[in-house]
């Protein structure tokens, strides 16, 4: 299946981000855990939420562009069915 250009930049994005969250949450905990182990555990915690976030939302978008080329594909099909059956009628029977 190809992709597009869009698709391929989104991927490169989630892993970027992955490894920023990875090496982000080392140097928090590195530069904070000199003042306290606390303060290193906390403001980890807070990195990681705000870089998860962002994470989620890119997935989000990866999940919306699977869901719409879904959808086209499923319009696609039901348009070949819709003009392949015989004597299609728009109207309701009631």
């Amino acid at each position: 299946m190809k992709r597009s250009i869009f698709e391929s930049i989104l991927s490169l994005l989630l892993g970027v981000s992955w490894g920023f969250l990875i090496i982000g949450v080392y140097l928090t905990f590195s530069i904070f855990s000199t003042y306290s182990i606390a303060l290193g555990v906390s403001a980890s915690f807070i990195f990681i939420f705000v870089a998860l976030f962002l994470i989620l939302i890119l997935e989000m978008m990866d999940l919306q562009m699977k869901k719409f080329k879904e959808m086209q594909e499923q319009t696609r099909l039901l348009n070949e069915i819709h003009e392949a059956i015989p004597n299609n009628r728009s109207t309701v029977l009631s």
